[in-house]
């Protein structure tokens, strides 16, 4: 009975876990980077701003500050759709696309956030622009 039970409730557990899968859409490539969007991860802030993850995967590998190689970077940002700017909140570095390991994480405190405007024609304003016109299902 224990373990019949332990088999039903395994499932139950990792429902959660899964559904909050990222469903990355490519929404630029250019050079050596393609750029994805986890359109599952937009949400409206209460201040009307919205946040994203955002993914860039490299042909080629490039060096952190610490000298270590990465193939893929993932960025939250914020973006101010109302000023067209966005802020990175967050930037992980991994070794490799698929299944990589972490070789460089950095936090920026809210406070601390500094909103640009993007470069015409960059990712950047690619994403913003994206962003701000997707359909929230939050």
């Amino acid at each position: 009975m224990g373990r019949m039970f332990a088999k039903l409730l395994l499932p139950i557990l990792l429902m959660p876990a899964m559904s909050h899968a990222a469903n990355w859409e490519r929404i630029a490539q250019g050079g050596n980077t393609t750029v994805n969007v986890d359109i599952e991860s937009i949400v409206k802030l209460k201040n009307g701003m919205r946040k994203v993850w955002v993914e860039y995967i490299l042909t080629e590998p490039e060096k952190s500050i610490e000298g270590k190689p990465y193939m893929r970077i993932v960025n939250l940002y914020s973006v101010n759709c109302e000023e067209k700017t966005s802020a990175a909140e967050r930037e992980l570095l991994y070794d490799a696309v698929l299944q990589g390991k972490v070789v460089q994480d950095i936090k920026i405190p809210r406070a601390r956030l500094q909103f640009e405007e993007s470069v015409p024609e960059s990712f950047a304003e690619i994403m913003v622009g994206f962003v701000c016109k997707a359909k929230l299902k939050k």
